[in-house]
């Protein structure tokens, strides 16, 4: 046993919103009951009401219990006793003694809801705990299934909750107050194993509305990291919804809707059969070799599914105006006040450590943004928001958060306490969906969000958790400006000198939502196109993100010879006769190819374009049309292929990008010339191919010389608003100069999307 493996915890901080559709469940009311409507007006007042009388509290101590009642061989486990308080069963009780039954049943349904996700946030402190430990949870232990009822008196008393004169229990072993729970968790010396889920088989509870008789166990295998989880599996849910749902993370760009193939994962033990849209996605060999996209998958019985490869390793942007973000944490902070900057980004997250006095960038840690489960673009993520999935993907989010702000402050093993304070930028609908609000009216006319404002409040609050050590950092989410122009574009703003500069600049940050402002101090015009997801691979037949890997650049040299490309070379004929051309390609990281990401999607249709394989309208020669064009070889063989859909969806954001940038110069009311900067934002445009950019018309040839691709400007601004101390009155100075103009009102804008679909 670890020196301090013993520890008692008491948490009473909780962050938690009730779940409608789950009250809904556990009330019995089902979509199309008489009720239903009464219930569903009742239900939010009651639920404020209801999370107002709450006392939750949690009790948690790890230990050691003997394996048997009359053995003295002793094992490690952790003592976990968790209630809501009295104060909610007072509620419902007080409406059935009443005679308002409805009520009575609401208040009691979203008492049980708020229980269990009380249980749920105790379990992601459990699994901080055990990790600390490099310990994993081999199973739950519940009564009576696997522990006798008298064994709950136990776990009070071992998990410090008998001190707790509000929690007792009755001589038949029922808890007072009745939302209570009690359990112990046997750990292993496996820390990739966490499998502390209540197990609904094994329980008692029959009449559980809750309840999955059906429930499938399905054990998840990371095959980067080993890690091992086991999840339940509804009757009639696939693969990805039970994974995301549990927080296991699987890429999945398209929502889930089966069309980009991404969300494969592979059956090691177990049946699951592959359904007639799989079929057609993979070879007979792939099928039996286990190949299965998630989305399509509904297992049936229990199984072993492999996840995971190639994602973990995107390569976020961490530098910002040639500046480097992402320095090697050398030495250490001394006693300097720290401050921590963050940009969530719709695809990835960069958090930076910097000293604030100095300014000096300490260490800063990119990660993937794992909401990319529900869905490459913002479009999705909103849609799965209003679809109930609200809690999930804040969730999400806060835990990538969580994560990343742990790291950065571990692995420069800065002094927590130092840290006074930190920024957030982020685009609108991630802005949503990290603080919990709807996004049903953020997609849809007239596209209003909920709150543009700065928000401040405690770091605690706004991931839903206490961080050791931070308990009174303050956290500021920075303003947007519209919905789909957000705090990401102001803080880009801020840091590229917008709210000082008097000559005309041009900011483009280019991704899945282009943003761009044209102005100076004086007057700043803002805007957005909606360009998909192509620059960042998504909707291009291989695509992928910027992974390792991931076929970035590509060139096309006439005649024979070895050539000089870095990674790889291939000789076919052209396509025209028997003249043989040379195609040179490069990857990420220098490992054998994956996919293409944006860059190389913009590199090898430029190409084409100037080798004639495809013409000024993106047609492609005939000889392409089916197949594509051929990249390279990728993994066991299957070719990485280019086709005439990838150059059709990259026709469509190229142009809209194109004709988004013209008409606000046409707005602004100036010419190419008056343009003193082009500052290009986000990772895409920091690792572009400007000269090919310009030959497929992405951006004005006008402009050549004046475009400064300037990396993350997102996470720049964050640092500035919290280094400088006029950044506060420069972020409200770009507010009031900042007008938007809405692309899809503009008939300049129509005429000039068509216009620019060619090459």
């Amino acid at each position: 046993m670890e020196k301090n493996f013993e520890k008692s915890m008491k948490i009473t901080d909780f962050n938690i919103e009730i779940n409608k559709e789950n009250v809904m469940a556990l009330a019995g009311c089902r979509r199309g009951d008489p009720v239903c409507s009464e219930i569903e007006e009742e239900l939010p007042e009651l639920a404020r009401e209801m999370v107002k009388a709450a006392a939750p509290r949690a009790y948690i101590r790890f230990g050691m219990m003997r394996r048997e009642e009359h053995d003295d061989t002793v094992i490690p486990a952790v003592y976990v006793l968790v209630t809501a308080g009295c104060g909610m069963e007072q509620i419902s009780d007080g409406y059935f003694k009443a005679g308002e039954y409805l009520s009575g049943l609401l208040a009691d349904a979203i008492a049980d809801d708020y229980l269990f996700q009380v249980d749920g946030q105790v379990m992601e402190a459990v699994k901080a705990e055990c990790a600390l430990r490099h310990l994993g949870v081999a199973g739950r232990l519940e009564a009576p299934a696997d522990i006798p009822p008298e064994f709950q008196q136990t776990i009070m008393e071992e998990s410090g909750a008998a001190e707790d004169e509000m929690i007792s229990m009755t001589r038949g072993f029922m808890f007072c107050p009745v939302k209570t729970m009690a359990y112990v968790l046997v750990l292993t010396d496996d820390e990739k194993t966490f499998n502390a889920q209540h197990d609904c088989k094994k329980c008692g509870a029959k009449d559980c509305r809750m309840r999955k008789d059906k429930t499938i166990m399905i054990k998840t295998v990371n095959s980067e990291s080993g890690e091992e989880t086991w999840i339940e599996c509804a009757e009639g849910q696939n693969l990805l919804e039970a994974m995301t749902g549990a927080g296991v993370y699987i890429s999945a760009p398209c929502g889930g809707k089966g069309t980009c193939g991404k969300c494969r994962v592979r059956i090691t033990e177990g049946r699951l059969d592959a359904s007639p849209f799989e079929r057609m996605q993979f070879s007979r060999l792939e099928i039996k070799d286990g190949l299965r996209l998630a989305c399509r998958a509904y297992p049936k019985s229990e199984c072993t599914v492999v996840y995971g490869g190639g994602e973990d390793s995107f390569r976020a942007v961490a530098e910002f105006a040639g500046t480097d973000l992402s320095k090697s944490p050398d030495h250490g902070t001394g006693d300097a006040v720290l401050v921590i900057a963050a940009d969530i980004g719709t695809t990835t997250i960069a958090i930076s450590l910097v000293e604030k006095e100095s300014r000096r960038v300490v260490h800063t840690v990119a990660m993937i943004n794992r909401q990319r489960a529900y869905g490459a673009d913002v479009i999705a993520r909103m849609q799965a928001s209003n679809e109930g999935r609200r809690n999930e993907l804040q969730s999400s989010i806060r835990r990538d958060l969580k994560q990343g702000i742990d790291r950065v402050l571990s692995e420069t093993a800065a002094d927590r306490r130092l840290v006074e304070k930190m920024a957030i930028g982020c685009n609108m609908t991630m802005t949503h969906l990290l603080l919990g609000y709807p996004c049903s009216t953020l997609g849809v006319y007239p596209f209003t969000p909920v709150n543009t404002g700065t928000v401040e409040m405690s770091l605690e609050e706004i991931l839903g958790t206490r961080m050791p050590g931070l308990e009174k950092v303050m956290a500021v989410v920075l303003p947007g400006i519209s919905a789909f122009v957000g705090g990401d574009i102001v803080a880009g703003l801020l840091a590229c000198g917008f709210a000082e500069n008097q000559e005309t600049g041009l900011l483009i940050d280019l991704g899945t939502n282009g943003e761009m402002a044209i102005g100076n101090s004086d007057r700043i015009l803002v805007s957005s196109a909606a360009a998909g997801p192509a620059f960042e691979g998504g909707n291009i037949s291989c695509g992928v993100g910027s992974v390792d890997g991931a076929v970035c650049s590509a060139e096309i040299r006439r005649g024979t010879g070895t050539g000089n490309a870095s990674i790889g070379e291939r000789l076919q004929d052209e396509p025209g006769g028997g003249e043989q051309y040379e195609l040179n390609y490069e990857t990420i990281g220098r490992k054998p190819p994956v996919g293409i990401c944006g860059t190389g999607v913009i590199e090898i249709a430029s190409e084409l374009i100037s080798s004639k394989i495809a013409d000024e309208t993106g047609l492609m020669d005939e000889k392409y049309l089916d197949d594509g064009y051929k990249i390279a070889d990728g993994a066991n063989g299957t070719p990485i292929v280019f086709t005439q859909k990838d150059l059709r969806e990259l026709q469509l954001a190229k142009s809209a990008i194109r004709a988004g940038v013209e008409t606000l110069i046409l707005k602004y009311g100036i010419s190419y010339g008056d343009i003193g900067t082009v500052y290009l934002a986000g990772g895409f445009g920091f690792r572009m191919n400007i000269e090919k950019a310009l030959r497929i018309g992405l951006l004005p040839v006008q402009l050549k010389g004046k475009i400064k691709a300037v990396g993350n400007s997102s996470l720049g601004g964050a640092i500035r608003y919290l280094t400088d101390e006029h950044a506060e009155r420069d972020v409200e100075k770009i507010l009031h100069a900042a007008e938007e103009v809405s692309l899809s009102n503009q008939k300049e804008f129509q005429e000039l999307y068509l216009e620019h679909m060619f090459f």
